[in-house]
């Protein structure tokens, strides 16, 4: 997770069960086609309501914010 200068949450998450996908398809099925299923990015705002900030994500469990110009 991390949260913006407006204070806003991005949650990221699995969106499967690693361990059973293993279990089921072996180490070498988070690589082969098709992979692992996608799962969407939360935001979460201010005043609690959660929105989608993203879809079909791989893994979103590591972020970081970059700045921006302004623009």
């Amino acid at each position: 997770m991390v949260v913006d200068a407006a204070g806003r949450a991005y949650v990221g998450n699995f969106g499967f069960d690693l361990d059973g996908f293993i279990e089921e398809r072996g180490p070498g099925g988070l690589f082969d086609e098709p992979g692992p299923p996608t799962t969407p990015l939360i935001m979460v705002d201010r005043d609690g309501s959660a929105h989608v900030a993203a879809e079909e994500m791989s893994f979103p469990n590591g972020m970081v914010l970059s700045p921006t110009d302004g623009r």
